[in-house]
């Protein structure tokens, strides 16, 4: 599924995925570690996350809240393009968002 914007994706994973029990699990979750093999693979696994060309939003969203330079590939060289885009891919990938969204999530549920 593709939704560009951290905050819908956030929103409907809560709204649509989670069932009240998992909701009321969470809750009482000390941190999110343990949820990297289930929520977070749900995550991985049902959402676009990494692909800049369906979800550039999303992407950027997680750069700024991240302070993650956003790179403007235009004003580098050609000959250098690939160097930068292999660096900047390294930033950026579905293990890291996954879990910054379920963060999130789990922000939101505890009311945090």
């Amino acid at each position: 599924m593709v939704i560009d914007s951290i905050n819908e994706i956030v929103d409907y994973i809560i709204n649509y995925d989670l069932s009240e029990t998992a909701k009321k699990e969470m809750i009482n979750l000390e941190n999110t570690i343990g949820l990297h093999f289930s929520l977070g693979m749900h995550i991985r696994n049902n959402y676009e996350l990494s692909d800049v060309n369906k979800v550039p939003n999303l992407i950027k969203e997680y750069r700024q809240l991240n302070n993650i330079a956003i790179i403007n590939y235009d004003e580098i060289d050609e000959e250098l393009r690939g160097f930068y885009e292999f660096i900047d891919g390294m930033s950026v990938n579905e293990d890291g968002l996954s879990y910054f969204i379920i963060n999130l999530i789990w922000r939101r549920i505890k009311n945090v």
